[in-house]
């Protein structure tokens, strides 16, 4: 079980780039609202535009895409080899996107 911890907010822009060059090819699934959006395809990017920009925040996957509006929570899980296995992000509704990392 891997060791789960909240980014805050004025790190997301830094911790995701990093994020993004780190993780950048691994096979990743993305599921929001309890369904599985795209399934084992190779992660790009993190982008997260902050408020006075946009407010939103995008995940490319092998060509596809997908916005969270309004992020206002983000955790990392980290397995015991300290690679990242999932970034889960809470929107102002409510709704828990994750990315899974393979």
């Amino acid at each position: 079980m891997g060791s789960r911890g909240k980014i805050e907010n004025e790190h997301w822009q830094n911790k995701l780039q990093a994020f993004s060059s780190t993780n950048k090819g691994r096979m990743a699934t993305i599921v929001a609202r309890g369904m599985t959006i795209i399934e084992n395809k190779a992660f790009n990017c993190v982008i997260y535009d902050p408020i006075q920009k946009g407010n939103d925040l995008v995940l490319a996957i092998d060509g596809f895409v997908h916005m969270v509006d309004e992020p206002v929570e983000m955790y990392i899980t980290e397995e015991s080899n300290d690679m990242v296995s999932t970034l889960e992000i809470l929107d102002q509704n409510g709704v828990i996107t994750f990315l899974r990392l393979h």
